[in-house]
This record gives C-alpha cells, structure tokens and sequence, in this order.
C-alpha cells in the first residue's frame, strides 16, 4: 500500500505541478502571444500558475507521502524505539549482568 501511494503521489506531482500548472501556460502563453490575443489577465494567471506550480507539486507529494508512511514497516522516524530494537537492547543489558 506504501508503495502504491508513493507512485501515485509522485505521478499526481508530476501531472497536476508539471502538467497543469507549469507546461500548459507556458504553451498558453506560448498560443496566444503568437496569435496576438495575449491579455494582460491571462498573462496574470498564467504567471501565478507558474509560480505556485513547485509549491502545489510538492504539497501534493507531501500529503501522499505522508499518508503511505503510515503504511511502511520501517518506522525510522518515529519518536519511540522500535519492538525489535527494545528487544536487542533489553538482550544485550541480560548478558552484560
């Protein structure tokens, strides 16, 4: 399931960061300044579009990230030990006495 949603986030980064708010108005702004219909409201657009395109790519992968850790085996970041690692420990401290 982890794996499935990191794809999936990476694949939605690409698509809706990549796609959507970076290369399509480029090609917009491309199109209509060669037909000589550029307004300055579509340039406006276009060019928040293309500002906030890594923001919202980045936020999407984050969401998706964070919702397959909860997924993962290997919970590396988490604040507590892990069962193993409290088994080890407590295993090594029992042959040291």
């Amino acid at each position: 399931m982890a794996t499935i949603l990191s794809v999936a986030g990476t694949i939605m980064m690409v698509y809706v960061g990549g796609w959507l708010l970076f290369v399509s108005p480029l090609l917009s702004l491309y199109q209509h300044f060669m037909d000589h219909s550029l307004t300055g409201r579509l340039l406006l657009v276009d060019l928040i579009k293309i500002f906030f395109a890594a923001t919202a790519g980045g936020a999407i992968w984050c969401i998706f990230d964070i919702a397959a850790g909860y997924f993962r085996d290997d919970k590396g970041d988490a604040p507590w030990p892990k069962e193993r690692e409290k088994q080890e420990t407590s295993e090594r401290k029992n042959k040291n006495i």
